[in-house]
């Protein structure tokens, strides 16, 4: 008997489809952090790109802020689910250029979809991504830290999973896509507003973080910059030289140049 493949991936990962949508207090704070920490400003009108939205927990969040939110999903079981939610979805058979059309994205958010694909596959993805990206927007990731001797269970826990990249690879990575890495860093874990007990232990998880990272950087990375908690956060722009950016700086001049003259 065939298997249903993508079935079995969401039982694997025990995505309930009475539970498509909804995030706990804990993610809540942590989406905060997250987009905070990109630099771009969440209003009625930002145009926000999902890729690999699984449950929905980042579209249910997200959307309580922005009515243009769009998702792209490998998973056909769970876009049907995001589209029964009146979530504007797509299959990833759909090319993001069928599915942006002339919009552009002021936020490209990726959690735990980037390791799924092959390098090639990657860098074909984060092209179309900075073509479709507004001129302040950024795209923001999470994998598998391949900076990290922590990061095994994750990248290896999965059998979907292909590609592990560090800070530098990204670094590597980004101006084949046109794009600039702007930052790696741990995922945020948050300390307030979930309660005395839980701030006391992520206290002492986040001192115990620093210290080995600390530890290790200097052991083993010449005290050069890594991540290495067990994923990474890795945030991106369009490079200075992308013709949006030229545009602006062009425009800049010939608004500079005229008051000049006036």
């Amino acid at each position: 008997m065939q298997r249903n493949v993508e079935n079995d991936y969401i039982n694997w990962k025990d995505w309930d489809s009475a539970a498509f949508g909804t995030y706990s207090k804990d993610e809540r704070i942590k989406f905060i952090s997250e987009v905070r920490r990109t630099g771009v400003l969440l209003n009625n009108e930002t145009q926000v790109l999902e890729i690999g939205f699984g449950n929905g927990t980042f579209a249910g969040w997200i959307r309580e802020f922005t009515q243009h939110y769009v998702g792209i999903e490998a998973n056909q079981a769970l876009v049907d689910r995001a589209i029964d939610s009146g979530i504007e979805a797509y299959g990833s058979a759909t090319g993001l250029d069928t599915v942006a059309g002339e919009r552009e994205f002021d936020l490209i958010v990726a959690f735990d979809v980037i390791e799924h694909l092959s390098l090639e596959d990657i860098i074909t993805m984060m092209q179309t991504w900075e073509r479709h990206l507004s001129n302040d927007g950024r795209i923001l990731i999470r994998i598998p830290s391949g900076d990290s001797p922590f990061s095994g269970r994750i990248m290896y826990g999965d059998i979907t999973h292909k590609t592990l990249l560090g800070t530098t690879a990204l670094r590597q990575l980004a101006p084949q896509a046109n794009l600039e890495l702007v930052a790696t860093y741990p995922p945020a874990l948050p300390i307030l507003g979930l309660g005395l007990q839980r701030a006391i232990a992520r206290i002492m998880v986040a001192t115990a973080r620093k210290i080995a990272t600390a530890i290790i950087n200097a052991t083993f990375h010449g005290n050069r910059h890594g991540v290495v908690t067990s994923n990474l956060i890795a945030i991106f722009k369009a490079e200075s030289t992308h013709p949006q950016n030229l545009l602006a700086l062009s425009s800049g001049s010939a608004r500079r140049d005229q008051s000049t003259e006036d």
